[in-house]
Order: C-alpha cells, then structure tokens, then sequence
C-alpha cells in the first residue's frame, strides 16, 4: 500500500532517493518532448498529404479546365481560319494540351479517392468531346460551314459538361482540403493542451519531490542539530524520533547511542564525586 511505499522510499539512501527523483522528472521531461515531437511529426504529414495531394488537385484540375478552354478556343479558330499553316500551330497547341490533359488524368486517378463516380463521368465526357474534336478537325479541312455548326451545337457543349464535372470534383476536393485543416487545428489544439496538462504534472510532481526529498534530508538534520545544542549544554535528555535505514538514520541511531554512553559517563562521574565528597574514597566507577 502507499504506508509501504513510503517505508521503503524512507529507507533508501540519500543517493539512492536522489537518482530516483531525478530519474522521475527527466521520465516526465522525455515524455513531454516525445509527445510533441509526436504531434509535431502528425502535423507535418498532414501538411505534407496537403502539398502533395490536395493542393494538387486543385492545381492540376485549374490546368485542366484552362486545357478544355484552350482546345475550345483553337478549334474554333481552327473552324475561321483559311492559312493552313497557322491552323498547324493551332493544332499542335491542341495536341500539347492533349498530352497534358492525359497525363493530369491519370494522376486524378490515382490520387483522388472518394470521387469515382465524379471522375468517371468526366472521362466519359471528356471522351465523347475528343472524338468529336478530331472529327471536327477533319471536317474543316472539307467543309468549314458545317464544322462551325458541330463547334456550337454538339462541341462546345461536352466541352462546358466536362468543365462542369470538373468544378464538382474541384468542390470536393475543397470540402475534403477544409475537413483536413479543420482536424489539423483541432490536433494542434489538443497537442497544447496535451503539452500544458504535461508540462503542469511534470512542474507538480517536480515541486512535491523536491519538497520531499528536502524534507526527508532537512528534518533529521534539525533534530540532531537540536540535540547537539542541548549536549552542549549539559543536557542529555534528548529526543531523536528519525527512524530510516538511510544515512541520516544510521546517524541519529549513532547520534541516540552516543547520548546514552555521555549520559551514563557523566551519570557516574557524578556519583564518584558525590561519594569522595562525602569521604568515600572506595568506590570505583
């Protein structure tokens, strides 16, 4: 029981009580640092998720949604333009949007989790426009009338349906990104107050070790220094209570036994003086 624990912390040696009570707050100090580099470590994986996947979406569905608006906009120039060899640059700008659009695609694939349905309808989509966009491109090297038709009445709107898609996906991507942020703070907040509640019992427990270590050293101390002063007056009826195994036990045992030898040798001095006053002369201590 705790009366247990007391007797045998009581009866350690003075080294002994001082390597445990400074074993117990470098314990507690170590796991202060340990439960916010831990936090710390949390919060940066966060951060890090944050870097390399949500504001990557982000980023890559703004470059795809500016791609679909550029191959819009060069196919219809594609459709009014009579120099072939500036409806070559306007293709080859298609073609380099093409390869980009795939690639930022397949990284949504395979990044983006909890969305398939979203992504899905936009590959469909998406699908659809580019097979109708090579047709287009076709038609307007034969027929530049009815390729301005197929821009307005069936191009550009699987291109706005695909943007579309792609703003929901974008929304989705922010409600997640803020439901991050949001667990980000709140981690942060129950890390300060982990570290304060930690840093407050680490102070306590400091604070009543210390007072106990002290008083287990400084009480003995007093009693003994006590006793000396009544020795030196003369005084032999002392009471030293300190009981330990310890140090500073053993010394007020010594303290106790060393009174009870003065006592007696003055005890019997007085009595041999006191028998030769009264002309005694045989007696013997």
């Amino acid at each position: 029981g705790r009366d247990t624990r007391r007797r045998e912390m009581k009866n350690l040696k003075i080294r002994a009580k001082l390597l445990v009570t400074f074993m117990i707050i470098i314990v507690l100090f170590l796991i202060t640092v340990a439960s916010a580099i831990s936090g710390l470590q949390q919060n940066e994986e966060k951060y890090t998720e944050f870097y390399q996947v949500g504001y990557q979406i982000t980023n890559r569905i703004m470059s795809m949604r500016r791609g679909l608006q550029v191959m819009l906009k060069n196919v219809g120039f594609l459709t009014i333009e009579a120099d072939r060899d500036q409806c070559d640059l306007y293709a080859a700008e298609i073609e380099n949007e093409l390869v980009l659009l795939d690639e930022n695609s397949k990284w949504l694939f395979q990044n983006l989790e909890g969305n398939s349905d979203l992504l899905n309808k936009f590959a469909n989509e998406a699908q659809k426009a580019l097979a109708l966009q090579e047709e287009l491109i076709q038609l307007t090297y034969t027929d530049m009338e009815r390729a301005r038709e197929v821009l307005l009445d069936e191009y550009r709107p699987l291109i706005g349906e695909a943007v579309n898609t792609l703003i929901l996906i974008s929304q989705a991507a922010e409600d997640n990104a803020e439901m991050d942020y949001e667990s980000t703070i709140e981690m942060q907040q129950q890390l300060v107050v982990l570290q304060l509640s930690l840093a407050g019992a680490a102070l306590i427990m400091t604070i009543v070790l210390s007072l106990y270590l002290t008083r287990s050293i400084t009480r003995p101390i007093r009693e003994l220094e006590a006793a000396a002063h009544k020795i030196v007056k003369g005084e032999f009826d002392i009471n030293v209570t300190y009981e330990s195994r310890d140090e500073m036990g053993s010394l007020a045992g010594s303290f106790k036994n060393m009174t009870t030898i003065l006592a007696s040798v003055v005890s019997d001095a007085s009595r041999l003086l006191k028998e030769m006053a009264d002309g005694n002369f045989d007696v013997r201590t």
